[in-house]
């Protein structure tokens, strides 16, 4: 928020530029693959064709694919839509609106990524995608309750169900 009230909304776009090539130079410069690579190119091209059709044959990787491509795809939704929704909308200041996304993010996420990383041995995977669906499904009814029955009373119908959609 202190980015955007100084520079303005679109300096935040060629602050995330930036920060993706350090990440991508990073990743270029650090990264070593280790595996004995193989001579053929044609048995490299034959085993990634495998590859690709084992995960697509797997039902655990396409339900956490799925799973995962939903959840980011309406958490990227909510970040890319809340300022206008949270400042023109509701009248949050900028301030306030980095405030609200860093705690809605702190309160939700991080205490889900704990819990699943304590608990994802003990229950197994399968187990722990279901509650994380349950989690984002209860979310999402909650946000249209409180757009049905709240709107425009309170703030935190609103900013409740995306900390615990974060939470899932």
């Amino acid at each position: 928020s202190q980015i955007h009230t100084f520079y303005g909304w679109r300096f935040q776009f060629v602050f995330m530029i930036f920060y993706l090539l350090l990440q991508m130079l990073v990743i270029i410069f650090s990264y070593q693959d280790h595996r004995p690579q193989p001579k053929a190119k044609r048995q490299i091209v034959t085993d990634i064709k495998h590859g690709y059709y084992s995960l697509i044959k797997s039902s655990i990787f396409m339900r956490t694919t799925v799973g995962t491509f939903f959840c980011y795809g309406a958490m990227f939704s909510w970040v890319v839509q809340s300022p206008f929704l949270l400042m023109k909308v509701y009248g949050v200041t900028e301030q306030l609106f980095g405030l609200i996304m860093t705690f809605s993010s702190m309160f939700g996420m991080l205490p889900g990524v704990i819990l699943n990383a304590k608990t994802v041995k003990k229950y197994g995977l399968s187990k722990m995608l279901k509650l994380g669906w349950l989690i984002t499904g209860i979310s999402g009814l909650l946000l249209i309750i409180g757009h049905e029955f709240l709107s425009g009373v309170h703030l935190l119908a609103l900013i409740g169900p995306i900390t615990l959609f974060y939470f899932g």
